[in-house]
């Protein structure tokens, strides 16, 4: 199952619709609000953001039964996105509270419904895994929770994790501080449980400016992007793949 979004006019991001396919194969299910679906576990449970009102809401979309429900707001708060969802249900995201503050919480299903829970140690949470550990970037710095901030990664300088593996072991993002050899900006990475990072190898044949881990599998199969030097504005697919 894949999610994502659509929209009949190219390149209008305000024109967005939350789309998902049952396979690559398949024709979108669409949903009428404007917003995007942004991942999706295995039992179909789909979650993303979707415009209402003029505000920003988190939703979940159970895909087999075909119900979509706003998660819940903090007390006073008006706003929230889903960022990730892992198979037992748990949902990172964000949401603003009575003052306005914007922090990263995670919702929870019980009998009655959904609960929100605050994220503490100031950690902008991207993903999380299936023990609750999440990943992200604290005070600039790509972090770690459980799910509370619990330590960075060894990256050189400014840097950001953007996704954990299903099953915690792995983590992988972009740090800046790497970026020492012209024309480099940016370094894509991977990262162990301790925090240690690999600065993933730009591809052969050309002169890269830029790399970016985005996602990760538990054997360390990588996938992100490269850009070349001298482009602007077009960033190619890659894989970094360990024989997996």
């Amino acid at each position: 199952m894949i999610v994502g979004a659509v929209s009949p006019n190219c390149c209008a991001w305000v024109d967005l619709s939350p789309a998902v396919w049952a396979s690559y194969r398949a024709t979108p299910v669409v949903l009428r609000d404007s917003g995007e679906a942004v991942d999706v576990n295995d039992r179909g449970m789909a979650v993303g953001t979707v415009r209402r009102r003029g505000r920003d809401r988190a939703f979940t979309w159970d895909v087999p039964a075909g119900s979509v429900a706003l998660l819940p707001t903090l007390p006073g708060g008006r706003m929230t996105t889903a960022r990730a969802i892992n198979n037992e249900d748990v949902i990172l995201g964000t949401a603003d509270d009575v003052k306005g503050v914007v922090t990263t919480v995670l919702w929870r299903r019980g009998a009655t419904g959904w609960t929100v829970q605050v994220v503490g140690g100031s950690i902008d949470g991207l993903d999380l895994d299936g023990w609750l550990g999440v990943v992200g970037v604290t005070t600039g710095r790509a972090a770690y929770g459980k799910p509370d901030h619990a330590g960075w990664y060894a990256t050189a300088g400014a840097s950001q994790a953007e996704a954990v593996s299903p099953g915690g072991a792995l983590a992988v993002g972009t740090d800046w501080g790497a970026a020492t050899t012209w024309p480099q900006t940016s370094i894509g990475f991977i990262a162990d449980k301790g925090g240690n990072i690999t600065w993933l190898p730009f591809p052969a044949g050309s002169m890269w400016r830029a790399s970016f881990g985005s996602g990760v599998t538990d054997c360390g199969f990588v996938v992100g992007t490269v850009w070349e030097l001298g482009s602007v504005f077009t960033a190619q697919p890659a894989v970094w793949d360990p024989g997996c």
